[in-house]
C-alpha cells in the first residue's frame, strides 16, 4: 500500500516551524526574531502563538514590531494577547501578522516585547512562540 506524502512541510527556511523563539517572560523584556535575507519583498509574515493551562492569571499582552526609520517612537505595532482570567482551565491564542521589513540600514529584526501581566516563563504550563511563514 502506498503511503500518502504530505502537501506542506514542517520546515520554513530551513528550520522547523516546531522550533519557534518563545516570547519574554517578563514586562520590558524584549525578544528579537531576524528576518532572514530575503530581497525584492516589503513585508514579512510572521505566526505568534501561546497555549496556557492554568499557569496563565490575568492578561499578557505583547507588542510586536520593526524599528522606525528614524530610529525615534516606534510608530506602529501589533498587540497581542495570552493568557486570560483563567481559573485551571486552559486558553489557546494564535495569530498571523504583517509587519513591514525595514528599510536598509536598520535592523532587519521583528521586536516581541511584552507589555502587561506578571511574570510568565516558558514551561509545561505555557508554551508559547513566534516563527516567519511568508514574505510578500
Amino acid at each position: 500500500m502506498l503511503k500518502p506524502k504530505p502537501l506542506l512541510s514542517p520546515y520554513v527556511f530551513g528550520q522547523s516551524i516546531f522550533n519557534w523563539l518563545p516570547l519574554p517572560a517578563e514586562v520590558g523584556q524584549a525578544v528579537e526574531l531576524p528576518i532572514p535575507p530575503v530581497e525584492g519583498f516589503n513585508e514579512a509574515l510572521v505566526f505568534v502563538s501561546a497555549t496556557c493551562s492554568g499557569a496563565a492569571q490575568g492578561p499578557h499582552y505583547y507588542a510586536i514590531f520593526t524599528k522606525a526609520l528614524d530610529g525615534g517612537p516606534v510608530a506602529h505595532h501589533h498587540l497581542f494577547l495570552a493568557g486570560g482570567n483563567v481559573d485551571g482551565g486552559s486558553t489557546i491564542n494564535s495569530d498571523n501578522i504583517w509587519v513591514r521589513i525595514p528599510d536598509k540600514g536598520l535592523p532587519r529584526v521583528v521586536y516581541v516585547q511584552k507589555m502587561a501581566g506578571e511574570p510568565l516563563p516558558a514551561s509545561e504550563n505555557f508554551k508559547s512562540g513566534i516563527a516567519f511563514l511568508s514574505f510578500r
